[in-house]
Order: C-alpha cells, then structure tokens, then sequence
C-alpha cells in the first residue's frame, strides 16, 4: 500500500475536498472517507458548506449497516465515497462491492484521513489492517498545520515505516 501524507494545509478539510475531486474523477475509485471518532456528521455537513454545488456520492456506514438488505444493494453502486465514524469492523459488508460485469475492471479503494489525530501504535495497526483487509492500495493523511497534528502524523508516519509501507510527503502548494 501506497501512503502520502499532505502536511501543513491550514484548512485539512478544504483541502481534502481537492483531493477527493481528484479520486473520483476515475471511474474506478472508491473513496474511504474518515475523519476519527464521532466526527462523520460535522465532517458530511462541512463538505456541503464547502461545497454546496456538489452531489457527493455519499452513504455513512453507520447508515448502512442499519439499511435493509435489499435498499442497501440498491445504493451500493452509486455510492463512490463511504464516509466511517470509525475503524470498519466485521459488521460492516465488503464494500466496495465487486462489479456486476466479470470483464470490468475491479474499483480502486483509496482511503482518505481527514483530521484524525490518532498516535496509539493499536489504533495505527488496527487502520493498517483493515486496509488490507478491504484492499485499499492508496492511503491519503491529510495533516493541518497546528503542532498537535503535525506530532500526532509523524508518529503514524512512524508506525506506517516501521511496517514496511512506502510513503510520500507533499507539502503544502504541492499536489
């Protein structure tokens, strides 16, 4: 797996929005959206303020989970951003889902951190797994420029190192 860190953006969440908008211009991306512990609600409401004129193609796993089946393998597909109020466990269905046709192309996860400030070594591995788990291939930190964030990301750039991941630093005005 793939990891870039994008550190030193004033505003992690405007910036975050660039780089969704460049995810999912491929067709194939599906985008892990994740901002830590409790923070999916503000995190959906700022990227409408942000930007109002977008649709995001957004399902909240808490809201999936809860979703009858068949309601929830109607919305599957259109949903292209899958927005976690935390780490993903077994509970959570396999997502995203295989395509239908056998001759496309499988759909590229990426997995985009918003604002989490996470450092215990449990929580980096747990992330970590379960991005092998689900097949994520590209693993985006997008960092502030507040000095509690920027210590809490070099001690996952840390931890991301020591299990053996490649990693890029842009930093701020590079894309």
């Amino acid at each position: 797996m793939k990891i870039q860190f994008y550190t030193h953006r004033p505003d992690p969440l405007h910036y975050g929005v660039r780089l969704m908008d460049k995810a999912l211009s491929r067709p194939d991306v599906r985008l892990w959206l994740y901002a830590g512990p409790g923070r999916a609600t503000d995190l959906a409401g700022r990227l409408n303020k942000i930007a109002p004129e977008r649709v995001w193609p957004l399902l909240r796993a808490a809201d999936w989970v809860l979703m009858p089946p068949d309601e929830a393998q109607a919305v599957l597909p259109r949903s292209r951003i899958l927005l976690l109020d935390a780490l993903p466990d077994a509970s959570l269905p396999p997502w995203p889902p295989a395509p239908r046709n056998p001759a496309d192309a499988p759909l590229l996860p990426v997995w985009l951190n918003l604002g989490w400030d996470e450092t215990r070594p449990a929580a980096v591995q747990a992330l970590l797994s379960t991005c092998a788990a689900r097949g994520v291939q590209r693993l985006l930190e997008v960092v502030g420029d507040a000095p509690a964030a920027l210590a809490a990301a070099r001690q996952r750039w840390r931890e991301y190192r020591e299990a053996g991941h490649e990693i890029e630093h842009l930093v701020k005005d590079s894309a």
